[in-house]
């Protein structure tokens, strides 16, 4: 088995960072003494949510992204990597992205109005609704 990382979950998120990141491979003796890195940086042990051994023998890692401020330069793209006793994987790339472009497509609701009424009343959404037309 090669030490490499052979799936990425979820390789895009915001700058802000926060989003969940998981790495599936032949990533044989990674334990808590092992090392995420992202750009070279390590991944700090709180962040690390779990690791998990898989029914065909490889291993799923899942950490939380630290924001992009954490690192050197203005590229949105980063390349992560395991280590461990002297053995680098190979290098997958995840992806930052603007935090405004990253949540301005999402459904948001902002207010109801009335805040109250019966079974069938009209109500007024106030919001971000993406893909609805304004009636």
């Amino acid at each position: 088995n090669q030490f490499e990382i052979i799936n990425v979950g979820n390789s895009t998120g915001p700058s802000t960072g926060g989003s969940k990141l998981s790495l599936i491979g032949n990533l044989t003796d990674f334990d808590r003494n092992g090392t995420i890195l992202i750009d070279g940086v390590p991944i700090s042990n709180e962040n690390i949510l779990g690791i998990s051994s898989l029914s065909d023998g490889r291993l799923q890692l899942e950490f939380i992204v630290p924001p992009l401020e954490t690192f050197q330069g203005s590229s949105l793209n980063r390349d992560v990597q395991v280590w461990i006793r002297d053995r680098y994987s190979n290098v997958v790339t995840f992806a930052y992205s603007s935090t405004n472009s990253s949540y301005s497509n999402f459904l948001r609701i902002e207010g109801l109005t009335p805040d109250e009424g019966g079974v069938g009343s009209q109500v007024t959404l106030k919001g971000n609704f993406p893909g609805f037309n304004t009636i």
